[in-house]
């Protein structure tokens, strides 16, 4: 059943699957060739899959924007299959719907081990608990975490999307401090 969703698509070297920043509609699977992940205006290579490989699978689950670029090293033929179809799988079949949501939360907590610049001073070893004593929060676009002048006890290290942290300038307007994604904290100072 998941198989008869699966479109083929094909890259020339140099095209993009994905560019970071935009909607993702659909995760990928490698069938030939190779993809460089790639991150920020001045490229930082994330990651080199290839056959095999899954990636686009995040933007799927958590419907935030890509966080990186994936783009064709040497032609490439990808398995593409699309959140429709997989909405539609997961309702008719909820086992693969919990395979993949089971999927997809590994995966996530795995790329914050590796990646997290905030967890990179913490042994490898002792990353994977500490981690396990966050407890996992949804938050919908807009909602506030912290507020400025506000009591806080916790800190949030955050494991997919972005946050604003914004402040008030001396004229009362509202403006943004800085935009934090995965691996990073927000929350810490107070």
């Amino acid at each position: 059943k998941l198989l008869a969703r699966i479109e083929l698509r094909t890259l020339n070297t140099g095209e993009y699957a994905v560019r970071e920043g935009e909607v993702g509609n659909e995760a990928f699977v490698i069938a030939r060739g190779v993809v460089n992940v790639v991150r920020g205006t001045a490229p930082t290579l994330l990651a080199v899959l290839g056959p095999g490989a899954i990636f686009g699978e995040m933007a799927l689950v958590s419907e935030a924007p890509r966080a990186a670029s994936a783009v064709a090293v040497e032609p490439v033929e990808l398995l593409s299959i699309s959140r429709a179809a997989l909405e539609k799988l997961g309702r008719e079949e909820p086992s693969i719907g919990e395979e993949l949501g089971a999927f997809c939360y590994g995966r996530m907590i795995s790329n914050l081990l590796r990646h997290s610049s905030v967890l990179s001073g913490v042994a490898p070893a002792a990353r994977k608990l500490l981690v396990a004593r966050f407890p996992t929060e949804r938050f919908a676009a807009g909602a506030a975490l912290v507020r400025q002048g506000g009591s806080a006890n916790r800190m949030f290290l955050i494991a997919s999307g972005s946050v604003q942290v914004r402040g008030t300038d001396s004229e009362g307007d509202s403006v943004v401090l800085a935009e934090l994604g995965p691996g990073e904290v927000v929350g810490e100072i107070s």
